[in-house]
């Protein structure tokens, strides 16, 4: 068992997360922080990271990370994650997203 401090829960290797393929949709839901939309940019390395474009509220227009297989919570198809990204653009051109400091 791995541990996904972000979403408080534990996650087996042997699951659906080590299937995460380029060009896959997820969410990293989580009980602590935002959550977050990615897709798969490469596929996974011998340690079980891949590159990400990764959209949450405090970087609506995306991100480049190396996202461990541990953090998806939950596979997205396509259109629901530009669904998601489109919303997240929508907020940010009206100030409802973007770092706290940047929404004062």
């Amino acid at each position: 068992m791995t541990s996904n401090s972000a979403a408080g829960k534990r996650a087996a290797s042997e699951d659906w997360r080590k299937e995460i393929k380029k060009d896959d949709c997820f969410e990293i839901a989580s009980t602590d922080f935002l959550s977050m939309y990615g897709a798969a940019l490469t596929e996974q390395d011998g340690n079980g990271l891949f590159r990400a474009q990764v959209f949450s509220e405090w970087f609506p227009f995306g991100d480049l990370m190396m996202v461990s297989i541990v953090a998806p919570t939950r596979m997205l198809r396509r259109q629901e994650f530009e669904e998601v990204k489109l919303d997240l653009k929508r907020k940010a051109e009206q100030g409802k997203a973007g770092w706290p400091e940047n929404n004062q």
